[in-house]
């Protein structure tokens, strides 16, 4: 998996609570300063400094600034741990949120991490028992790396059927689809239906973009 593309894939999981979320504030904890400690480790995962920002959100974890945006940090500081190396670590975190969360969309979240950090791990019936373990209701940039990643699995299982059948899934538009596109060709491919998997193949290659980052620049020119 491209490098650049571990900052969103931690953030499809962190930032459905916004920043200036409207917490009860409580006396003598300005909220502009948990903005800035929560802002300022965010910051640091689109800059992929991944170590600051395990620090910046546990020392505002030390100092009690992270309690009014519930689970949120936890995930991301799972999620951090996770791109620094340290699945065990993640793991643990993610199993204390979701024995501790009250709310299906936070249980969602958890559940697609531990899903990510068992893949990462090569844990891919863990993984796969993660993920099933997800709601329908869910955003939809997280429903669609739930099906990358199922794809991927099933791929992995050689279950191209399988692979095919969830990568089609994820919607045309998603940062996504030009990933799930490529696998769904490799699906094929291991399924031998060689002409529908240079179709896409060809499809991707001819759909370069002055937009394109160097990732996805390196999908197209594979």
């Amino acid at each position: 998996m491209p490098h650049g593309l571990i900052p969103r894939l931690l953030l499809t999981t962190c930032l459905a609570l916004p920043i200036t979320a409207n917490a009860e504030i409580k006396p003598g904890e300005p909220q502009e300063l948990r903005d800035l400690h929560y802002g300022e480790a965010l910051f640091q995962l689109y800059q992929e400094a991944y170590f600051p920002a395990i620090v910046r959100l546990l020392s505002a974890r030390k100092q009690g600034l992270m309690q009014n945006y519930a689970d949120e940090p936890e995930l991301l500081l799972g999620g951090l741990y996770l791109a620094y190396g340290m699945p065990d670590t993640a793991e643990n975190l993610f199993n204390r949120v979701l024995k501790t969360t009250a709310t299906p969309e936070i249980e969602n979240k958890a559940w697609l991490q531990l899903g990510k950090s068992r893949f990462r791990r090569g844990e891919d019936p863990a993984a796969a028992k993660a993920l099933s373990q997800i709601g329908t209701e869910q955003p939809i940039d997280a429903k669609d790396e739930k099906q990358h990643l199922e794809g991927l699995i099933a791929l992995k299982r050689n279950k191209p059927t399988d692979a095919v059948e969830s990568l089609t899934e994820i919607s045309g538009g998603s940062e996504w689809s030009l990933y799930g596109d490529f696998n769904r060709a490799l699906a094929l491919l291991q399924s031998d239906q060689s002409t529908a998997a240079l179709e896409i193949f060809k499809t991707i290659g001819d759909g370069h973009s002055d937009q394109d980052n160097e990732e996805i620049k390196a999908i197209r020119d594979r």
